[in-house]
């Protein structure tokens, strides 16, 4: 039992464990949390690494080779499966874990440059299940209040993108506090690259209130409130938690979600769902917050029963009792026995007390990692039934006992270089395109951008940056009417074009290749630069860096002719796939990276020439 592992974690990062902790069994078979014939079971999956899984974006033109290839018999060998309970047939597991599916190198390499290439996203089930509940529209207002580092935001973005042949009607704004954090959020979103997502950086529980076009506060129809927690419940991957894990790591953090979900609710729209979430298995952090959004909120907020929403996955209610520990393992059956040293960690509303069984807090969602062969996970789904005026009483008064708390907020740290924070936040200008640089870019692929839409990010020195975001109308308009609290973003929309260095005559800017997917169906009936190809042109295309303009057919080549060659969309209609080249009468340059060319390549079974 004590025999003792070098393990790596999430990270990659080596971790010495003997995967034991005596508070941490003895914890949890206090709490109740599974009977006790399964706890063994809980404690073997817990010692056990964490298969893989993941998720292809249905919006990407290659979505359909990909699944193809998934569903034709690939990565047998690494044990691919299908996730039957996700809605769109989309989400796949491995039975090996991030590190053992190193091993089969090409099944890897391939899956890789799919994740690179933003044609699938790697994510927990159990990390899936918060936004999966919320019935997200490309139509709602979506606010993720602690997105870093952006699975369930690209969630979202992938429910309001369902149509990819409409840009949505609705936003999603992805906020994270800590800077180091938001770095890898903004990351993951431009690999998306969707024309209806923001990133700010506010503390959660501070996120100010935005005006709508009427001037009022601006509520959501959605919120994800996935909150920092002590993350125990992903031990199977971090084997560190076994180290470090005590109940004081809990308590620490159940004022802090408390407050990040509180400010949820008051955002959150008449009748609007906000899903509360977190990777830990501890009550505290879990049933005991939303337990007492539902007292603050009484009459205006009720838990959404799940229960049946998707079969195939296990879970099991909520717990309406829990015990409350100290780090030294001491218990307290109420806050009177509470030391007055512990009294700003362990406040009154952590105790349980009877109301608890009212509260229907058995429509809560517990995931242990045995269940489902997963990480340990909590989600709970709230309805706003009436607006925040009915309750705001109950609620002043709940906050009375927080001023004893201390004053620093216990919150991901951030990184600091010299004496400056790091930061990714950058200022914007709006209206930035306008005159004829936008009248030849319009003019040119046939388009219709408003000026409005189009933004740039300036330089240190205040000079624009040589790349044009994009971004759909309610963004633009949340944009203009909170200038002064949003004055700077990590990302605002979609890149859109790049200040070519090509000395064309008719446009200075050429469109990103990884927005072509939600361009493409907002090209007008003309299609000025569309060239619709043959399969056989549009491999030898996609296989070479360049190509001379010998090597097509002569029907490409007269098609070329008469675009006056220049920046070119090649389309294939089998897969409604659009190509982008840069052509001349010499020569066809590919215009998409190296990683996606590598991608298509392999999907077409072609070989690349990179």
């Amino acid at each position: 039992l004590d025999q003792v592992h070098i393990v790596l974690n999430s990270k990659g990062q080596y971790v010495t464990t003997t995967k034991q902790n005596e508070n941490f069994e003895h914890f949890y078979k206090k709490q109740q949390i599974c009977s006790e014939n399964e706890f063994p079971e809980f404690l073997e999956s817990c010692r056990q690494g964490l298969p893989s899984v993941f998720r292809v974006f249905l919006h990407k033109p290659e979505a359909k080779l990909i699944l193809s290839k998934l569903k034709g018999g690939a990565f047998e060998t690494a044990g691919l499966s299908e996730v039957s309970w996700y809605p769109y047939k989309n989400t796949f597991r491995l039975k090996k874990t991030r590190w053992e599916f190193k091993e089969e190198k090409e099944c890897h390499d391939t899956v890789n440059t799919w994740r690179n290439a933003g044609s699938i996203y790697r994510q927990e089930q159990v990390s899936m299940v918060p936004v999966a509940c919320l019935d997200i529209e490309p139509h709602h207002n979506v606010l993720d209040m602690c997105a870093a580092p952006g699975s369930k935001t690209i969630q979202v973005l992938e429910e309001m993108h369902k149509d990819p042949k409409k840009i949505p009607s609705g936003f999603v704004i992805a906020n994270e506090v800590d800077q180091q954090r938001c770095s890898k959020l903004a990351g993951n979103l431009n690999l998306f690259n969707s024309p209806a997502v923001a990133l700010t950086s506010f503390k959660g529980q501070n996120f100010p209130d935005l005006k709508d076009e009427k001037g009022e506060v601006l509520l959501y129809d959605r919120i994800v409130c996935d909150v920092p927690c002590s993350g125990d419940g992903t031990i199977r991957k971090n084997p560190n938690v076994w180290n470090l894990w005590n109940p004081a790591r809990g308590n620490h953090r159940s004022s802090l979600q408390l407050k990040i979900a509180r400010r949820g609710v008051e955002l959150l729209a008449q009748n609007g769902l906000m899903a509360y979430s977190s990777c830990s298995i501890n009550q505290i952090e879990n049933e005991c917050v939303v337990a007492q959004l539902l007292k603050e909120f009484e009459g205006s907020l009720e838990l959404v029963d799940m229960s049946h929403k998707f079969p195939g996955l296990r879970f099991e209610g909520g717990l309406a009792t829990w015990c409350v520990f100290d780090k030294e393992m001491r218990e307290y059956t109420s806050y009177a026995q509470v030391p007055e040293t512990l009294q700003s960690q362990m406040l009154p509303y952590m105790f349980p007390d009877e109301r608890n069984r009212h509260l229907n807090l058995e429509r809560c969602m517990r995931f242990l990692p045995h269940y489902n062969d997963d990480g340990g996970f909590f989600v709970a789904i709230l309805r706003k039934t009436a607006n925040n005026s009915q309750s705001s009483t109950k609620r002043s008064n709940a906050k009375l006992y927080e001023e004893t708390e201390p004053t620093t907020e216990i919150s991901r740290p951030v990184t600091t270089y010299a004496s400056e924070p790091f930061t990714i936040m950058k200022k914007f200008e709006l209206n930035s395109f306008a005159g004829s640089d936008l009248e030849d870019l319009n003019e040119y692929y046939g388009l219709d951008i408003n000026t409005e839409n189009v933004h740039h990010f300036a330089k240190e020195d205040g000079s624009p940056s040589k790349f044009l975001y994009y971004m759909n109308d309610s963004l633009t308009q949340v944009i203009k009417n909170n200038r002064e609290a949003l004055n700077e973003v990590g990302l605002l929309g979609a890149q859109l074009a790049k200040k070519t260095a090509l000395k064309h005559p008719k446009t200075n800017y050429q469109l990103r290749s990884d927005a072509i997917w939600w361009l493409q169906h907002q090209l007008n009936s003309e299609k000025r630069r569309v060239v619709e190809v043959s399969r056989q042109d549009f491999d030898k295309v996609l296989s070479h860096r360049e190509i001379s303009t010998q090597e097509v057919s002569s029907e490409l080549r007269q098609a070329l002719i008469e675009k006056d060659f220049g920046l070119t969309l090649l389309y294939l209609e089998e897969y409604d796939m659009m190509l982008p080249i840069v052509s001349s009468a010499t020569s066809l340059q590919l215009g998409i990276t190296r990683v996606s060319q590598k991608s298509l390549c392999g999907l077409f079974n072609i070989a690349c020439h990179s």
